[in-house]
């Protein structure tokens, strides 16, 4: 037998298959183990392991490119459960003449739909092909396989599999949920027992030494220490898992080379590598409460080739006002000041001082931001008359124009992420935080003393006080964010929102406050009447 190592992957050459596949040819080896795979560099599509030794497919490093896995006459009886994290892109796993047993289908059925891109399988040959509704239990996991045993899988039988083990309504039947407890419990089941591997009968093969006999078998040869550590963990085990996951890692024949460094436990140690867990972020049903004129909340940026969208450099005559959190950084300044930089008539994007919500807000007085109305004549967008009001009243919400509201999200590779995807999911968590509290004036539960972990929603309708009482008519917000607006719950992103857009209508405010008081001219003090003192 010859060990996979590093030396024996460095000379077998690699060549492009008639599929113009990079493979490399390791067949006839009597490989008894996968093990060293790492060295390849995830560099090939296509692995031919064929008239082998090897009894578990298992002991996989993480190959992305890998896409082909053949192990015809191989005599495999496990498949590791990591085998769709180790091998996330493998399309074709031709395991003909195995030795995957008849009591093994529901769990090997499980990990292989684990596998999304599995589209060719072949069992061909094997014990289990010949278990009770093998066909169909495969059919049914694997969403996306094409062929089965060098067989098209057709609609008829896909859909012949799922009368099997679904109801009309999508529930599933006692022959579904018979095979799931089997799967459950298919690792210990498909584990030989510690006792019997090191107690079977011993035959000799000249030539050939003990320990590469034993390699690659549920009970292989270990070592004295690595017996007594074995024993150690069985005897420490607290719980049925413990016992299922050894028995497992021995019969996949995988010792895990960090526990033999450290000399610690072998079930402090994990089998083959697995990905972490991303942990799924909570919904809320108070989205499903929302009005239509929520999501009516249309969002103007500034175009992404003007200078003013990548620096605001301080200046005295435009006033601008900021503030920050983990979440994001947001600032804004007037609207009508977006290219400080050009002149009136080179501007390419002219901008109306008007406010920055349509019909909802009246026009800032000229004197508040320190120009002059361009357009003296411009008539309000609010009708005075009772008939009108009433009409604008009963119009329904979906025919309103959408308010809309100067906003630019920037979402930096540096700060959010590489893949444009993530950024684009977090610019729309946050148009989502906007809307829930302008429209509907949305706050945290926690922060109201009731139940963590939800939102509470105003009851009434607030879509004219809602913008007035959180934006500031005729400024341009702007919106650096972090990764931690995807990441973080949605009401602590609600509530930061709406900290920051208190802020800064409060500094705005008495800015301009500030700014009026500076043109009062103080009367001089002996003009000012004397105080009425009383004996």
């Amino acid at each position: 037998m010859v060990r996979l190592d590093a030396d024996l992957l460095a000379r077998t050459p690699s060549y492009l298959s008639p599929l113009r596949d990079r493979e490399i040819d390791l067949r006839g080896h009597k490989i008894p183990a996968i093990e060293n795979l790492a060295v390849t560099r995830d560099q090939l599509d296509s692995i031919d392991l064929t008239d082998n030794q090897i009894h578990a497919l298992a002991n996989l490093p993480v190959l992305k490119r890998l896409s082909q896995l053949l192990l015809a006459n191989n005599p495999v009886r496990t498949v590791s459960v990591n085998l769709a994290t180790s091998l996330p892109n493998l399309r074709t796993l031709v395991l003909t003449n195995a030795a995957v047993p008849k009591d093994a289908l529901a769990h090997t059925a499980v990990t292989l739909g684990r596998c999304r891109k599995l589209e060719h399988l072949s069992l061909k040959g094997c014990p289990v092909q010949h278990a009770q509704h093998y066909k169909d239990w495969i059919i049914f996991n694997c969403k996306k396989l094409r062929s089965l045993d060098f067989e098209r899988v057709h609609l008829k039988d896909r859909e012949h599999a799922n009368s099997l083990f679904l109801t009309a309504t999508g529930e599933p039947t006692a022959l579904h949920t018979s095979f799931l407890e089997a799967a459950a419990s298919g690792s210990a089941a498909a584990a030989p027992s510690l006792v019997s591997s090191a107690t079977g009968t011993k035959t000799f093969e000249p030539g050939v030494e003990p320990a590469e006999r034993d390699a690659g078998k549920a009970g292989r040869l270990l070592t004295k220490e690595e017996k007594d550590r074995v024993r150690k963990a069985i005897e420490g085990a607290e719980s049925v898992e413990e016992i299922r996951r050894l028995q497992r890692m021995l019969a996949q024949g995988f010792v895990s080379t960090a526990a033999k460094r450290s000399g610690q436990p072998i079930d402090a140690a994990a089998s083959p590598p697995s990905a972490p867990e991303i942990p799924r972020r909570p919904r809320y049903d108070e989205l499903a409460k929302l009005e239509p004129a929520a999501h009516r909340l249309a969002f103007r940026s500034i175009p992404y080739g003007s200078p003013a969208s990548i620096v605001f450099p301080p200046s005295s005559t435009v006033p601008q006002f900021s503030t920050s959190n983990k979440y994001f950084q947001l600032r804004c300044f007037p609207s009508q000041s977006r290219y400080p930089d050009r002149p009136e008539g080179n501007n390419p994007h002219p901008h109306p001082p008007t406010a920055s919500l349509n019909n909802s807000l009246p026009t800032p007085p000229p004197s508040l931001l320190g120009t002059t109305d361009p357009n003296p004549n411009r008539p309000s967008p609010f009708l005075s008359t009772p008939s009108e009001r009433r009409k604008r009243s009963a119009q329904s919400a979906r025919t309103r124009k959408p308010y809309t509201v100067d906003l630019t999200l920037f979402a930096s590779k540096k700060k959010v992420h590489k893949s444009a995807v993530v950024r684009e999911r977090c610019k729309r968590r946050c148009r989502e935080a906007i809307r829930l509290v302008v429209v509907r004036n949305a706050a945290s539960s926690a922060r109201t003393g009731q139940e963590e972990g939800g939102l509470v929603l105003q009851e009434e309708n607030v879509r004219e006080t809602g913008p007035r009482k959180w934006l500031l008519p005729g400024y341009h917000y702007i919106m650096n964010i972090t990764l931690e607006t995807y990441r973080g719950p949605l009401p602590d992103l609600v509530a930061s929102l709406r900290e920051a857009l208190k802020t800064l209508k409060t500094k705005a405010e008495a800015a301009a406050l500030a700014a009026q008081l500076a043109d009062i001219e103080i009367a001089p003090r002996t003009r000012l009447p004397d105080l009425i003192t009383s004996d």
